[in-house]
């Protein structure tokens, strides 16, 4: 008892030093190393500098980086020293120990330590692994750092190891090897070959080609924990690329204004607008107002030749006419340059790839996160396209993961690794990222909210898609078959006395007092309970803010409405859900917009339920239109008021 009781005490006081990065003044959540820096000094590797500070920016010593080393040592080396910090581990017992691993423990400098010494002495740990010695040598296409030469003969295959695992960062081009090793560095360094190993100790880029379209291939490139996804689109062939809006959208402006009011939109994911409108691949695209519920276009977007948005500083996507392609900003002179006529155009930016060269400074478009293109390159997922040299072919780039800084936001190292495997690009411009980063191809969300394989979506208002001409024709086949079963253009005759005054909704609160079972999050609900023909009780995943029930007839119709207050104080329905308990059916009738003609949509700045039959509901907005959703064909028609005598 008392030996065991010893052993306790002991690793009471040779415990990590329990320090979370959240707490320092010089490392937040948002900073690139913040997982390594924080599992770093919760394993015990590294020791902050004080309570508050971790020492960012710092050099570390080079006693401070072999103690880091000892945690990666081979269980046979040193064996006496044990595996966990005690009091064996003093800075002359780590240097013998180490040394006789095979680890170049001297350093040219008593206070710091070169980046190539460093990276030297890390894969000596592994001199021996059949890995490591596939990792110093250069496989096709590697392009070599542009100091190369500078770097010792004894410690270049070190440096390549590093430089292919991505555990240092390139400066434009160069790994600066005599440059001292920094603290954030140095953490990043072990703990990426740390996930190395455990991922299998193997150089984890791989490459697959999956083929869309006859002139569409989809390249997906992972290294480590991230992945980029390429869907390469050659001009001229059976595929095509223009953007995707939602169904749901409608202009504010009076018919009579003569000012210019851009279209708004419902958000909707990448994945649902790639279904609707047929596409084989599509990814987020620009950028917009996040004013719930609805999103205002803050980019250039052209549809099949008509402008729905314009705007003349920052890069923009197009396509022309006679089928080439141009990135750049959307001016006159521009496209006369070229000799384009838009048809498709999206814009976002910025640009970071000029004509086959990597740009070093932000293009100034406009774009607060980009007023700084720093080194460190953030960790967010990306969305980008880029056009070869001679405008023939498009570049769709997904980028998920949050761990590779070359594919991070900064346009720079993004760039040279697409230059490394596609050396015919010209001009590449990012896309909107993030959390909204999304592509869809295969006929599955490949990418999701910045996640490879990610199975939730952020809503966006825009997407590029591309479609394919043999696709098409069946996808316009089963649009028309949904249309004609969807949407009756016969004018239906209506037999009720004419409402008067705007239908009573029910708010979540009143509607749980009339009886409803319905969960909420926050002022909203997000699924309700209803019994259906056979009193069985079903559960409808809705999201709503009101209400409605048909208590008066024997249909017993519910209707859900979700809504935005619009900045112009409009309550518009961004969401209105039939739910028919007689078969289980849940139908949102804003979604069947999209089979009527132009002329036959409301105005839903006033649109709203009007009053409910036995066969199902009426609608109607300020102009005095009407239409019916009959239940039973989940069917939308005109309606026309026949006013009965009371």
């Amino acid at each position: 008892m008392k030996r065991i009781l010893y052993l306790y005490l002991g690793l009471i006081v040779f415990a990590p030093l329990t320090v979370h990065a959240q707490s320092f003044t010089d490392v937040t959540s948002k900073t690139y190393e913040y997982t390594a820096i924080t599992d770093a000094i919760k394993n015990g590797w590294i020791k902050p500098l004080s309570d508050t500070s971790f020492g960012y920016g710092a050099t570390i010593t080079p006693q401070d980086w072999l103690f880091m080393l000892m945690f990666f040592r081979t269980a046979d080396a040193c064996p006496e020293l044990g595996m966990t910090p005690n009091q064996y581990w003093t800075t002359d017992n780590i240097k013998y120990c180490l040394a006789g691993t095979g680890v170049p423990t001297a350093t040219e400098s008593a206070t710091t330590i070169r980046r190539d010494e460093a990276m030297q002495q890390l894969f000596a740990l592994r001199r021996k692994s059949y890995a490591y010695q596939q990792l110093e040598t250069k496989p096709a296409g590697y392009v070599d750092p542009t100091d190369l030469a500078s770097i010792p003969a004894d410690r270049q295959g070190a440096m390549i190891a590093a430089d292919r695992l991505k555990l240092l960062f390139r400066s434009k081009g160069a790994l600066l090897p005599s440059a001292p090793l920094l603290r954030e560095d140095a953490v990043l360094s072990v703990w990426r070959f740390h996930e190395w190993e455990r991922q299998g100790g193997v150089d984890a880029e791989t490459h697959d080609q999956t083929t869309l379209a006859s002139n569409t291939t989809l390249d997906h490139w992972r290294d480590l924990d991230t992945d980029i996804y390429v869907v390469k689109v050659k001009s001229g062939g059976d595929a095509y690329i223009h953007p995707i809006l939602p169904y749901r959208s409608y202009n504010p402006a009076p018919a009579s204004s003569k000012t210019t009011v851009r279209d708004e939109f419902v958000y909707e994911k990448v994945s649902d607008l790639a279904k609707e409108s047929g596409a084989i691949a599509a990814v987020n695209g620009s950028y917009f107002n996040v004013q719930w519920p609805w999103g205002a276009l803050e980019d250039v977007a052209v549809v099949n030749g008509k402008t729905i948005y314009q705007r003349t500083d920052r890069s923009t996507f197009v396509v022309c006419v006679d089928g080439s392609m141009f990135i750049g900003t959307y001016t006159k002179a521009n496209l006369k340059a070229i000799k384009c006529t838009a048809e498709q155009a999206l814009g976002a930016g910025p640009l970071f790839m000029q004509n086959g060269d990597v740009l070093e400074q932000n293009t100034k478009e406009g774009i607060d996160e980009y007023t700084q293109w720093q080194r460190r390159v953030g960790s967010d997922a990306r969305t980008a396209i880029a056009v070869s040299k001679n405008r023939k072919t498009a570049y769709i780039i997904t980028v998920a993961g949050k761990s590779y800084p070359a594919f991070g936001k900064g346009g720079n190292t993004l760039g040279a690794f697409l230059l490394s495997k596609y050396p015919d690009m010209g001009n590449a411009m990012m896309f909107d990222g993030g959390g909204s980063s999304a592509l869809y191809a295969k006929g599955s969300l490949l990418v999701g909210a910045g996640v490879s394989g990610g199975t939730a979506e952020r809503a966006v208002v825009s997407a590029l898609g591309v479609f394919s001409k043999k696709t098409d024709k069946l996808a316009l086949a089963s649009f028309e078959k949904a249309k004609a079963k969807r949407w009756d253009p016969v004018v239906t005759q209506i037999k009720i006395t004419k409402p008067t005054k705007s239908f009573a909704w029910l708010t979540i609160a009143q509607a749980k007092k009339n009886g409803f079972q319905i969960a909420t999050a926050s002022s909203r609900a997000t699924k309700i309970q209803i019994a259906d023909a056979t009193d069985k009780v079903q559960t409808y995943n809705v999201t709503f803010d009101l209400v409605a029930q048909d208590a008066a007839t024997s249909s017993k119709l519910i209707v859900t409405r979700r809504q935005g207050t619009h900045e112009r104080g409009w309550n518009i329905p961004t969401e209105l859900h039939v739910i028919n308990p007689k078969d289980g059916s849940d139908v949102d009738v804003i979604k069947l917009f999209s089979y009527l003609p132009d002329a036959q949509k409301p105005d839903l700045k006033t649109f709203d339920v009007l009053a409910f039959r036995p066969s199902g509901v009426i609608f109607g907005d300020a102009t005095g239109r009407v239409w019916f959703y009959y239940a039973k064909d989940q069917q939308l028609s005109p309606g026309k008021f026949k006013v009965r005598k009371l």
